[in-house]
């Protein structure tokens, strides 16, 4: 039974040791699937990506229809004056 024990812990530290895939994917990999999905989407879509818009002016309608790619958070989409 020592036996059988000894060889399946040296069998699970064999595959234990084995190379990892890598997560990360290599960059012609990136590169086409951005060139596929930019390529499904329409201007407007493109458009409203590059769209940001202050979180207490929002409109929800407008969110979907005008593919709105994110918020500003903190609110007032201007600059606060900056005096010392």
């Amino acid at each position: 039974m020592k036996i059988v024990a000894g060889v399946m812990v040296c069998l699970l530290w064999a595959l234990g040791c084995g190379e990892k895939p890598s997560a990360v994917l290599p960059e012609a990999e990136i590169e086409a699937r951005v060139s596929r999905l930019l390529s499904q989407m329409t201007l407007a879509e493109k458009i409203g990506q590059m769209t940001l818009v202050d979180r207490n002016n929002v409109i929800l309608d407008d969110i979907a229809a005008l593919f709105v790619g994110g918020l500003l958070s903190p609110g007032g989409g201007y600059p606060y004056p900056n005096t010392p």
